[in-house]
């Protein structure tokens, strides 16, 4: 009787031991929409490119489930690698990070680096690639001109529609 508890035992420590610090790379996924807002700073004078873009999103993402999506970044920073933060909140209330570089005008995906987080992603680690569409929003015409706007008549102070994809592995 000794023995087969033992080698039960022996075998529910195997696949423990094996997944080792930081948990076992997983395919990860997220499917995610919402706007993007910018927050210009106050005293910044008109036209001011000194702007904070913040996104909040809902979607679906692998080992989360249905998630809210909340992100920012200075995308005029070029010189500030990583400044951009996100965070995905479970519904449980889980919460997962992650940091990236953008700047404005830039060409491909980002690349999101997974930082821990709270709950089950306490540990999390990994990197996924996030493609996503803004879709400006224009001042009217008139009374805005493009030649004469430094925004090109694009309208910071409303929201844009944002969509974005996630495809990378994580390990928590």
């Amino acid at each position: 009787m000794l023995l087969l508890v033992g080698a039960l035992v022996g075998l529910l420590a195997v696949p423990m031991a094996s997944a080792g610090t930081g948990g076992t790379d997983r395919p990860f996924t997220a499917t995610l929409s919402g706007v993007a807002t910018f927050v210009v700073p106050q005293g910044c004078p008109p036209n001011c490119q000194a702007f904070t873009s913040v996104g909040d999103a809902m979607g679906q993402v692998t080992h989360l489930g249905l998630v809210t999506y909340h992100s920012t970044h200075l995308p005029y920073d070029v010189a500030n690698h990583l400044d951009g933060h996100m965070t995905l909140t479970a519904a449980n209330g889980d919460e997962l990070y992650g940091v990236y570089d953008y700047v404005l005008g830039g060409s491909g995906p980002l690349v999101v680096t997974f930082t821990g987080g709270t709950g089950r992603p306490a540990d999390a680690s990994g990197t996924a690639d996030e493609s996503f569409e803004t879709i400006p929003q224009h001042k009217p015409m008139p009374p805005c001109v493009p030649e004469t706007d430094a925004f090109g008549c694009l309208n910071p102070d409303v929201p844009w529609p944002w969509s974005g994809t996630m495809t990378g592995t994580i390990s928590y």
